[in-house]
């Protein structure tokens, strides 16, 4: 080969051409990485020891007068004088203390002696009391000096706050020195210390909150370099400086790079084009050669890729070469036997119309793989019908035996017993429902393919012809119960709803079982229409498709809303007007985990209807039907719903993270609609839960949530579980506000605007709750946990609003009662924008009244051995003087306390919770209730 066709080979190369290109952007990489890391690393080491001793100098400055101000106030609570006016409270000698006072504090704008707690904002004691002061009056019950505030009156700072505890012997009495300064004495620093940066002094992290400034603002952008709050007050120092210069000249040397790369890449294609339209050329000329009987013995070409191409050209031209038929073959010739091979492609057929639609392991659900690659294989119509044909005969037969690592079925009956039985039971397959007439008991398949049958009607043959199919106008009941092989875990079957471990619990044929039960428990109630929707789990849509065909094969239809979050079930219940639902989902369990909340006829399923449905199975009670599945989006329906209903005054920075639940797909839309600036935080729906597990119930959970809300400074923080009907909250410090406070919040509002309401909440939530309804004029109820029991609840004492501590709201006063986390998230939302005070949500938590508590603790228990527990727990507990409620489990009620352990009843385990007025009661309780656990239970490890 000639040296420029060898260069030429060589340059065109896809290997030397990548090679090069890699090794000059990897060293250009490197050279500029390396170098810009290197100044910036150095510059902004110089610029954050800078801006650190910067604040470290305001604080020191600010600490230090904090310091001096608080041992004044100090000294002045602990003088001899200060001791006896407060024993004696004696109105005559206030002007003599006022003096020895002044001393301590000449310019102070009020020196007070407070002998009284405040229990609310007054304006008529020696100086204003608002919610900040009782705050800081507050923190004397427990440390002899409050952190230093600044107390703001309509918008305006109005004095610094000084506070001190009295010391008295008799410790019933209540005494405390308060001294206001002026709010210009926080201006202590001279701003020309502050040469290049721009500092504030916040209280809280409003725009209302600052105190005062020092420096140059016009450096103030985004988020302050540095922030530190200053020691025993309420008060943080904030620093902005220049911006950190980049360097110019690593640009000038990086954009002649990137041009030379661009140009040796233009040339590179060039060149390569060139060099292919050779090989063209080339392999054009051989054909045309091959054409005239006068191919060439080479034909050079550059890229390998078309040698191929070339030796087949070639071998065109070479006559093939025919093997001579041995003479000593007896077997050359051979007979076929035409019936004996129909039989045998009969089988064969049969065979692959089994194995091939029907994989050996469907009815098991592997969750780390997504359902829709399984979908993806089946691309021909043909294929479409005959797994849909296979389905219906296996949905159908009543006397079915599902083998538990397979969903194939097979029917085994022999001549004799055909003979025998045929007065017995019969076998019934597919109800014809063009005559009405009952079927043979002889069992038949017909598969009916059309090969006529268009692509659009090919993707929907999942809804196993039910384009062409309506309720059957006589529909059969069968007893028939499913083989012991067969037959659902009952302990599925929970207090309010379906729960299970898939694969194992929960699998194709149990789903399909739990709809046709589903399906005749609805017919039995008179309805005939369902809507159905799953969460985003990897099991759900499976679960679903094999729970829907259950329904339809009871003659009921089904409206399949796609993967949507539990409330647009509920509220396509009432939208589309069927009142009644399934959701396929696992709610905040773990990712191995699934299940079905059912409502039937506008009641939520609890306790023995619930159960009712496994002892339908049980006994084979199916109704049999053909029933059709029609696909609908009220997605949007919804949040117009929402956004029309809710409308905040103000806009509202938040955090929304969804876990990778469903809801992802819906609440940052809503939350937008509505008018907040909205930051999204694993909102992608994804059901392995890659960064944490779906229950805002956890502290451990909002982790993520906190850290994004406190880094944004945003004012608030929303979590959900996996499908949408649980909410979590944090504020902007990151404190998480527990449900059981936002019911406080929300029974306030609601009963401003519905006096004398019927408020729910569940056995798990504060004690103050009853009192803070009672006196908004409302009528508390408590009741056990548990979402369909609260529905139902409401639905019996048309109850406003209802809660459970577990992070379901129910709102029933403009919305539809259903618990609903997003509508939850928008109503908060509305009411914290529509303060009169104008006060930040961090405020408004802070005022909410709030004992110390603990979260839900789980211990792990199999649901029938905690059912023996509790019962004897129950019968053997002693309070110790408290109140007992067997509500749900047993809670006791002390003047202090109270403590609770009840059976959870969406995984294997108790619940329990505690609340008192202080750390050494709360513990004092748990302590009993630990005792007097072990004692059922001695080997019952514990720690609270």
């Amino acid at each position: 080969m000639a040296m420029k066709d060898k260069l030429a080979i060589a340059l065109g190369s896809r290997l030397v051409s990548s090679m090069l290109l890699l090794s000059v952007l990897v060293l250009l990489c490197i050279a500029v990485l390396f170098a810009d890391k290197k100044a910036n690393t150095a510059q902004e080491s110089s610029e954050r020891q800078h801006n650190q001793q910067i604040i470290d100098a305001v604080v020191a400055s600010y600490q230090q007068q904090i310091t001096a101000w608080q041992q004044q106030t100090l000294r002045l609570a602990e003088l001899d004088e200060t001791k006896q006016l407060a024993k004696t409270k004696n109105i005559f000698e206030i002007d003599d203390w006022k003096t020895v006072a002044n001393t301590f504090f000449p310019t102070a704008k009020a020196v007070c002696l407070i002998t009284q707690e405040y229990d609310s904002p007054t304006r008529e004691a020696c100086l204003s009391i608002t919610y900040a002061s009782l705050k800081s009056l507050r923190q004397l019950n427990t440390e002899a000096q409050a952190d230093v505030a600044m107390i703001m009156q309509d918008g305006q700072a109005d004095h610094i706050l000084l506070a001190a505890k009295v010391p008295l012997d008799d410790e019933q009495q209540y005494a405390a020195v308060a001294v206001a300064l002026e709010p210009v004495d926080i201006q202590m620093i001279n701003p020309g210390l502050l040469p290049g940066a721009y500092v504030e002094i916040t209280q809280g992290d409003m725009s209302l909150g600052i105190l005062t400034t020092l420096g140059n603002s016009q450096y103030k952008h985004a988020d302050p370099v540095v922030s530190q709050p200053i020691s025993n007050s309420y008060w943080q120092v904030k620093l902005w400086a220049a911006p950190l210069a980049t360097s110019a000249s690593l640009w000038m040397i990086f954009l002649p790079v990137m041009l030379l790369i661009a140009l040796i890449w233009w040339v590179r294609e060039w060149w390569q084009k060139k060099l292919l339209r050779s090989d063209a050329d080339t392999l054009e000329e051989q054909l045309h050669d091959l054409q005239d009987v006068k191919l060439k013995p080479k034909y050079p070409l550059i890229f390998q890729e078309f040698y191929g191409v070339r030796e087949f050209i070639q071998q065109l031209a070479i006559p093939e070469k025919k093997r001579p038929v041995p003479v000593d073959e007896p077997n050359s010739v051979f007979v076929i036997d035409d019936e004996a091979t129909e039989a045998d492609l009969s089988a064969e057929t049969e065979t692959s119309l089994i194995t091939d639609n029907e994989p050996s392991n469907h009815d098991v659900i592997d969750y780390d793989q997504p359902y829709e690659n399984k979908d993806a294989e089946m691309t021909s119509p043909q294929q479409i019908d005959d797994e849909m044909v296979t389905d219906e005969f296996k949905s159908n037969r009543l006397d079915e035996t599902v083998d538990n690592r397979s969903d194939v079925l097979e029917l085994e009956l022999n001549d004799e017993e055909e003979k025998t039985d045929k007065n017995d039971s019969s076998i019934f397959i597919e109800p014809d429902s063009s005559d009405g007439k009952e079927t043979s008991p002889e069992p038949t398949i017909n598969f009916e393919l059309e090969v006529d049958e268009s692509p659009e009607e090919a993707k929907e043959s999942f809804h196993e012809d039910t384009q062409q199919s309506q309720l059957t106008p006589e529909k059969k009941l069968e007893l028939n119960p499913p083989s012991a092989q067969n037959m659902p875990d009952e302990g599925i079957f929970r207090a309010y709803d379906i729960r299970g471990i898939v694969g194992e619990q929960l699998t194709v044929p149990v789903m399909t079982l739990i709809g046709r039960a589903v399906g005749s428990q609805m017919l039995a109630q008179g309805v005939s229409e369902l809507v159905v929707g799953h969460d985003g789990r990897l099991s759900s849509q499976p679960l679903a498709k094999a729970f829907m065909r259950g329904v339809t094969n009871t003659g009921c239809h089904v409206v399949d809303l796609g993967q949507v979050p539990t409330p647009v079930v509920y509220f396509a219940c009432e939208h589309l007007n069927t009142h009644s639902g399934a959701m396929i989902t696992g709610s905040h369990n773990p990712a191995n985990y699934n299940g079905i909340k059912l409502v039937i006829a506008g009641k939520t399923l609890e306790g023995d209807e619930v159960h009712a449905l496994y002892r339908r199975i049980k006994t084979g009670a199916f109704e049999i039907g053909r029933g059709n599945i029609s696909a609908t989006d009220v997605t949007d329906a919804y949040i117009q719903r929402i956004k029309t209903e809710v409308k905040p005054e103000r806009k509202i920075k938040v955090v929304v993270d969804c876990g990778n639940g469903v809801a992802g797909k819906v609440l940052p839309k809503v939350l937008k609609e509505i008018g907040c600036h909205v930051i999204e935080l694993f909102c992608e729906v994804d059901g392995r839960f890659p960064n944490h597990h779906p229950n805002p119930g956890e502290p451990e959970n909002l982790k993520s949530l906190i850290s994004e809300v406190k880094s944004t400074g945003a004012e608030l923080g929303i979590a959900v579980d996996g499908d949408g009907d649980r909410l979590g909250v944090v504020d902007t410090q990151g404190n998480i506000i527990w449900p059981d406070q936002l019911m406080i919040l929300f029974s306030r509002d609601v009963l401003e605007k519905s006096p004398g309401a019927t408020i729910l909440y569940d056995v798990k939530s504060t004690s103050l709750l009853e009192g803070v309804i009672r006196f908004a004029g409302g009528e508390p109820m408590m009741v056990p946990s548990g979402h369909s029991v609260i529905k139902n609840k409401m639905r019996q004492y048309n109850a406003a609003l209802a809660a459970e501590m577990s992070g379901h709201f129910f709102f029933n006063d403009r919305w539809y009662g259903f618990d609903d986390a997003t509508y939850a998230a928008a109503r908060l939302i509305e009411l914290l924008a529509a303060d009169p005070m104008s006060r930040t949500p961090t405020q408004l938590f802070s005022e909410i009244s709030q004992r110390v508590s603990t979260p839900e603790i789980m211990v792990n228990m199999p649901y029938p051995e905690a059912k023996r527990f509790m019962t004897t727990l129950i019968s053997n507990f002693n309070a110790d003087g408290g109140d007992v409620s067997t509500v749900d489990g047993i809670r006791v009620d002390y003047a202090d306390g109270w403590g609770l352990v009840r059976i959870s009843n969406t995984l294997p385990a108790l619940t329990l919770r505690f609340e008192a007025t202080n750390d050494v009661e709360l513990e004092r309780i748990k302590q009993l209730f630990v005792e007097q656990m072990q004692q059922v239970k001695p080997t019952l490890a514990l720690k609270l």
